[in-house]
């Protein structure tokens, strides 16, 4: 995908500053000293389009780059890519290295949520979520999981034969899948609202970490507005339901009930119902969005490598013979989690990990002072020559059991490290699995005449323009020994 198809981002991103710029000036008024702001804030649209076609650019090649710590030109912004180095700030020192201001952003959307959280509210909000995500837990959502993956096949038996926008099905099928595993029997109910809401609040957040313009949340432009609808649907969601289930915890199967009842080890405390509507918006913002880049991607890299398609066919063939895979069936299928490992290391959803130094620091050679950006990229560690051997190339063997040992630590992170690693790794593993392993056993995907895949990197890294054509497999029928 060339980086020229890229900086067609860098070009909406102009023209939603220029909205947001509209919006500000129709909200402030024509007052002189306004007017000095407008300019200034104009001048700021003109600077920010070129950072980002900046930055479109060089990323891909950041990993390339000689110097084990890459400085920008702002003097307190240091980039990793060095695995010890990443391990330094998110395991070894990790209390000295807080979450950035960048986080603000997505705290607007879900709270003080495990995801944003920090010292001793996420300790604790740690310690009531994590028994939900439990290896027996997450086998007791595998069949959902199928489930979900069967009804969107069911719809693909009548898709176009020009073909259709594979990201947005990986979006439908996860998204179906989080609320079924949080909400339940209630999934019908509220998929709509939850779809809608959530594409609001994604692009708000989105488009607000990119502009130079961060008008206060009391101004109310276009694009709040459509932010505050937008939350309005995910908050009486989270509402309803919880309200719901209070005094009723255990008539319900999902999450959320889970996360309800669940009762703090060292206090014995239950969450308050805001900390439950937080953790609810965290599970449905980062439940789907990256499991759904993630099988995205995959799909593409076995369209465009057919050697692996094959190999990938033949497991499924021969361990599922025609039926639905289960959880006890991906021991079998281990050639598919690489593929899954191998699509993540490309293209990790999480592509930026961004960090606050709380203290001066020594990396790789650097001083680092107090007060410090320290940015540590799954996408540049994950595409850099000196860790992996030709790190371009879609290679799954890289992730047999013997490679995986072979590898230094935090060499390979698409789900961060240390205590703040992503406590949903195991859930997305399982899931992201069972539904490559369903459509690969029924369809064949491949890329439309006429798509031009890109990357998109928003929040997450997404795929953008990847249009893919599904038709049935012819299967062969694999006799009992």
């Amino acid at each position: 995908m060339a980086v020229a198809e890229q900086l067609d981002g860098a070009d909406r991103a102009i023209t939603d500053a220029a909205e947001e710029l509209s919006g500000v000036e129709a909200e402030l008024g024509s007052t002189r000293r306004e007017e000095q702001v407008l300019a200034e804030r104009a001048a700021a649209v003109a600077a920010s389009a070129a950072a980002a076609r900046d930055r479109l650019a060089t990323l891909p090649s950041a990993a390339q780059d000689l110097p084990p710590l890459p400085q920008s030109a702002e003097p307190n912004f240091f980039l990793l890519r060095k695995p010890e180095d990443v391990k330094h700030v998110l395991q070894e020192n990790h209390r000295n290295y807080r979450k950035s201001s960048t986080y603000d952003v997505v705290r607007l959307v879900v709270g003080d949520g495990l995801l944003t959280s920090e010292g001793d509210h996420w300790k604790r909000q740690r310690r009531l979520a994590q028994p939900s995500f439990h290896k027996e837990r997450i086998a007791h959502f595998a069949r959902a999981m199928v489930e979900e993956a069967e009804a969107m096949l069911a719809r693909w038996e009548r898709a176009p034969a020009s073909g259709m926008d594979i990201a947005e099905e990986m979006r439908r099928v996860t998204l179906a899948v989080v609320g079924r595993t949080l909400f339940s029997s209630d999934v019908e109910r509220y998929a709509d609202a939850v779809s809608r809401g959530l594409e609001g609040a994604l692009d708000y957040v989105d488009r607000r970490l990119n502009s130079p313009i961060q008008p206060p949340m009391w101004l109310r432009t276009p694009r709040q507005r459509r932010f505050g609808r937008a939350m309005a649907q995910l908050d009486g969601v989270a509402a309803d339901v919880i309200a719901s289930r209070r005094g009723r915890e255990h008539e319900f199967e999902g999450l959320l009930s889970m996360l309800m009842l669940a009762e703090d080890e060292e206090s014995g405390g239950r969450m308050s119902e805001r900390q439950v509507r937080d953790e609810v918006m965290t599970f449905l913002l980062a439940g789907h969005e990256t499991s759904a880049n993630a099988l995205a991607w995959s799909l593409y890299l076995l369209a465009t490598h057919t050697l692996e398609r094959d190999r990938l066919e033949r497991e499924v063939d021969e361990a599922l013979v025609g039926r639905a895979p289960s959880m006890d069936d991906l021991p079998r299928l281990p050639f598919a989690r690489m593929v899954i490992e191998e699509a993540l290391r490309l293209y990790p959803p999480v592509w930026m990990i961004e960090r606050h130094a709380l203290a001066p620091d020594v990396l790789g050679g650097y001083s680092i002072p107090a007060g410090s950006a320290v940015v540590t990229s799954p996408y540049v560690v994950h595409r850099s020559p000196t860790v992996w051997d030709a790190p371009l190339e879609f290679r799954p063997s890289r992730f047999t059991p013997e490679a995986v040992t072979s590898r230094p630590p935090f060499a390979y992170f698409p789900f961060g490290g240390g205590p703040r690693q992503c406590i949903g790794n195991t859930f997305a593993l399982v899931e992201t699995q069972l539904i490559l392993t369903r459509i690969v056993s029924r369809f064949r995907v491949d890329i439309a005449p006429g798509a031009r895949p890109a990357l998109e990197p928003k929040i997450t890294l997404r795929p953008g323009g990847l249009r893919m054509t599904v038709r049935a497999r012819d299967r062969v029928t694999i006799a009992a020994v």
